[in-house]
């Protein structure tokens, strides 16, 4: 029989980085589920890893590319693996309440919907970040109202197969989230809420948050994946749900502004700093140009002078 639940794990050189994530998942109240672990071309020993928790386990499947083929490749083949009723996204290096798949289900038996949205807890902080109320979800993502972090939902199989139906994986480490949130919401005709913080969010860990040592190849790399993000997001909007098409051009600018501030901001050599500017500095790039220089500029000083400083009221849109 098909479980209730399917969780996709992508995975890259994670060898001994993922006990207290499985841990969560074999500690789960309800256990009608199943799990798709895919290794996307780990150089360590990840895959024999899988393969151990996958004989200790029935519910747990490994999978594996034969190479690297980026984070957002892995979750297409984990969702194209997945056969429970609804799916889930968890990250190698993050972890769940235990009674997350219980008070899911209860949610889902009382009022079955496409999507359900949960709160979330950064770690180690140990804040809770409940979902924000909507009534556009779509909207109030590609207008920056809630984080884009497809993790921290839940999604009805018949949204999955629609995102398989529609749309084709890439190479994408930088953006994927945003590009597979609009269309996964894209394709949901209902949504929930369930306000419990369900999902601990390890910051500074993990596959796709390596966000030091920047350099103009980087920058260069990190831009064309978000701007090839972008154009996948905007070219599904069109397509499939068009009156969304000026908030998905939006939204692809806020991905390239991220690149830069990412670059800029957290850059402490200032040479460094002026020559990942200056990059921008041309026909194309000219609005990002001069958001670098009146948005993330005066708020990069301000935290030279005050560590404190916050970077809330930086401007994305």
């Amino acid at each position: 029989m098909k479980p209730y639940f399917s969780v996709l794990i992508p995975v890259c050189n994670q060898v001994g980085k993922m006990d207290e994530c499985i841990g969560s998942l074999k500690g789960q109240t309800f256990s009608d589920f199943e799990v798709i672990m895919v290794d996307d071309g780990s150089k360590d020993e990840s895959y024999a890893m899988l393969e151990g928790f996958a004989a200790e386990d029935e519910r747990f499947h490994a999978v594996k590319h034969d190479g690297n083929k980026s984070l957002l490749a892995a979750r297409y083949t984990g969702m194209s693996h997945a056969t429970g009723d609804y799916i889930l996204f968890l990250d190698s290096d993050d972890y769940w309440e235990k009674n997350t798949l219980e008070l899911l289900k209860s949610k889902l038996d009382a009022k079955p919907v496409d999507v359900i949205r949960f709160g979330y807890i950064m770690e180690p902080a140990g804040s809770k970040c409940p979902p924000v109320p909507s009534d556009d979800p779509v909207g109030d993502y590609m207008t920056d109202k809630f984080p884009p972090a497809i993790w921290k939902n839940c999604y009805a199989h018949k949204v999955i197969e629609k995102v398989l139906e529609r749309t084709e994986s890439f190479y994408c480490n930088m953006g994927e989230d945003a590009c597979l949130a609009g269309i996964l919401f894209s394709c949901a005709d209902s949504f929930d809420t369930l306000d419990d913080c369900l999902y601990h969010y390890v910051t500074g860990e993990g596959m796709s948050n390596s966000r030091k040592n920047f350099t103009m190849e980087k920058l260069q790399r990190d831009l064309k994946s978000v701007e090839e993000a972008g154009e996948h997001l905007l070219s599904f909007i069109k397509k499939y749900n068009p009156s969304y098409t000026d908030l998905a051009n939006r939204t692809a600018m806020r991905m390239r502004k991220f690149v830069l501030f990412q670059h800029v901001y957290f850059e402490e050599d200032f040479n460094k700093t002026m020559e990942f500017l200056k990059f921008f500095y041309n026909d194309k790039y000219m609005e990002l140009f001069d958001w670098g220089c009146d948005e993330v500029i005066p708020v990069k000083i301000r935290r030279n002078i005050d560590p404190n400083a916050s970077v809330a009221k930086l401007n994305f849109n």
